[in-house]
């Protein structure tokens, strides 16, 4: 085994940070005039390693290792930008070593007029339950697979939630190849039929679109160039008792991760659960068959990930952290 001391922390930089304070500056002697909030937070964790003799553990090349992360956003009215600055000297043991280095790799600009939103820049997203689209950010795990490039989100009628993105996705400190394209539509239908407004049982469905576009340069094998995934979902709620049920499809997308077959993948994934006072029962169920969907066809490991397959079973937070260091040392005890 190995020493580890770890220092885990998050500060507030008192001289340009504060969380969510208000500026305002003397324009007019009539009035202030509101120049925007300033918010943001600093975290680091550093580890030191000394090597446990006793067990014959390998020597620790580097002593201490780190990792940085700070956040700065700011709004004004219904205007919006943010970044975040990360650094990897060196990342810990358990992270991916292509982390390595500095740089703000998100970064991001949004404005809301009414009920349409726009956002250019970095953002997160999630369709359904993820089977064809997740990205999202767990820094302890080392993951992180934001998208770059443009979101819209409108709202054209009360109870229609749209929205559509085009983009890149993040792999580490650079974007994957593949051009991803995707777009999202949900249907409450108790907020579009006036006489279900007040009704115990709620509806909502949803579908799902998403394409990844990536140039054929294989000298062996006939590939793709353009892959694309759909889904459709329901969610029923009434009283205690809530279901929820997504079918998911994608066309052969041969890949590094399928030993390029040219087979066809598909989802189904059903989640049941009732709750009253004193009692909680849940059940699921799930069939997954080649849906491994990923920003470049040639990415392994724990790497541009489109897809995110739901767990039936709890995920335990080191057993998390084990797994990606298995993938990428296999030979490691």
């Amino acid at each position: 085994m190995r020493w580890m001391f770890s220092i885990k922390g998050s500060l507030i930089f008192i001289f340009f940070i504060f969380n969510s304070v208000l500026i305002k500056a003397q324009d007019k002697p009539e009035g202030n005039k509101e120049l925007g909030n300033i918010s943001g937070n600093f975290q680091t964790d550093f580890q030191y390693y000394r090597t446990d003799t006793l067990i014959g553990a390998p020597k620790v090349p580097e002593k201490g290792l780190l990792n940085g992360w700070l956040n700065l956003n700011y709004t004004r009215g219904n205007f919006r930008m943010g970044a975040r600055y990360e650094s990897y000297l060196n990342p810990l043991l358990g992270f991916d070593p292509r982390f390595e280095g500095t740089g703000i790799m998100y970064k991001y600009a949004g404005y809301t007029q009414g009920d349409l939103d726009i956002t250019v820049g970095s953002f997160y997203e999630q369709f359904g339950s993820g089977m064809i689209l997740r990205s999202y950010e767990e820094r302890q795990l080392g993951f992180d697979n934001a998208l770059e490039g443009i979101r819209l989100k409108y709202r054209p009628l009360k109870g229609i939630y749209l929205k559509g993105f085009v983009g890149k996705m993040r792999s580490f400190f650079t974007f994957g190849t593949g051009l991803i394209r995707g777009a999202d539509g949900e249907i409450q239908i108790n907020e579009i039929v006036p006489a279900w407004a007040e009704k115990k049982l709620r509806i909502n469905l949803g579908g799902s679109f998403v394409s990844r576009y990536q140039a054929d340069e294989d000298p062996v094998y006939k590939l793709p160039e353009n892959v694309a995934a759909g889904a459709g979902r329901m969610s029923l709620y009434y009283g205690g008792l809530t279901f929820y049920g997504e079918y998911a499809y994608k066309v052969n997308d041969p890949s590094s991760t399928n030993n390029f077959i040219y087979r066809p993948g598909e989802g189904t994934f059903l989640t049941a659960s009732y709750a009253a006072k004193g009692i909680g029962i849940s059940l699921s169920a799930k069939r997954i068959v080649n849906m491994d969907f990923r920003a470049d066809r040639t990415a392994f490991g724990n790497n541009l990930n489109m897809s995110f397959l739901p767990a039936l079973t709890r995920q335990h937070t080191y057993r998390l952290i084990t797994s990606i260091r298995m993938l990428l040392n296999p030979t490691e005890k």
